[in-house]
């Protein structure tokens, strides 16, 4: 099963400075991080940062994880930004408010 990692500022550079970061690893920056509450992934020596966008209020999202992606593909009625795992294909989901897009866990 993949996870998602708490990391601070220090801890990124660190995965970079010791080669430890891999393409398509996902990281949640967590509180006294630059980036607090923003979901960073490693892609070939760049870090994209995708923000946390609600600034008045801390929010961490939550992930829902699921034993099959047949438990949730079909709904449609998920609020916008729902994060869902599935364990059987080892993949992480965001409903974008039309369609389910998926990240995969290249290891």
């Amino acid at each position: 099963m993949s996870t998602i990692t708490l990391i601070d500022d220090s801890e990124q550079s660190s995965l970079v400075t010791n080669g430890l970061a891999k393409n398509g690893e996902m990281y949640l920056k967590k509180a006294g991080s630059t980036d607090v509450g923003s979901i960073v992934v490693y892609d070939s020596g760049v870090w994209m940062t995708f923000a946390n966008e609600y600034t008045d209020s801390l929010t961490f999202p939550t992930i829902q994880v699921f034993d099959n992606e047949s438990d949730f593909i079909n709904d449609t009625d998920a609020d916008d930004y729902t994060i869902v795992h599935a364990k059987d294909t080892n993949k992480l989901y965001v409903w974008d408010g039309t369609e389910w897009v998926f990240y995969n866990n290249n290891i």
